[in-house]
């Protein structure tokens, strides 16, 4: 039988399941079925997809506040994300909608940075799809918050709002600090 994801983390016993999952989106099915594959194991994470700018239809209807996606061109270099009329995009607007979370336009100019940055401090090497989710996630640059805060600041001021909000729902938050 096939075990999904979500059925894992259920399983392993290490913890309960995200409270939000961060994906790249092309047609919408792997988000939908993210979510629905979490609802089966009764978990209901927010969804926050990314699609990259030059073929962005869900996130300009999230953006409209419309239910209606208009098809259109996909002129993207993120081509494993190039469709310009996605047929999940109803049920992904759906299901973002539901769980308090967002569908994300992210800036193509920004992307070979991500990868780079991703590379630098993980030692990983992700492609520009990755990069779209990691950019939907929002990244904060520390160096403009030592400019705004001084050198003594730990968090930002956006961390510390989004752990702030998450509180405020009654959830927790593990924040995870790398020491150099």
């Amino acid at each position: 039988p096939v075990i999904t994801m979500p059925a894992r983390i259920a399983q392993s016993g290490q913890g309960p399941p995200p409270a939000q999952i961060v994906l790249p989106m092309a047609s919408g099915a792997l988000a939908y079925q993210c979510v629905r594959a979490f609802a089966a194991v009764g978990a209901r994470p927010r969804l926050v997809v990314g699609q990259p700018s030059g073929c962005a239809p869900v996130a300009a209807a999230w953006a409209a506040g419309t239910d209606e996606v208009p098809p259109g061109r996909a002129v993207t270099r993120v081509g494993v994300l190039a469709m310009g009329d996605p047929p999940d995009g109803p049920d992904v607007l759906a299901a973002a909608r539901v769980s308090g979370g967002a569908v994300l336009a992210v800036a193509e100019d920004d992307l070979d940075e991500i990868v780079t940055l991703v590379a630098d401090h993980t030692g990983l090497a992700v492609d520009l799809a990755s990069a779209v989710a990691v950019a939907a996630a929002t990244l904060v640059d520390m160096r403009e918050v030592f400019k705004r805060a001084g050198k003594d600041v730990a968090l930002s001021p956006e961390l510390l709002d989004a752990v702030a909000a998450t509180h405020a729902r009654g959830e927790q938050s593990i924040v995870l600090l790398n020491r150099r």
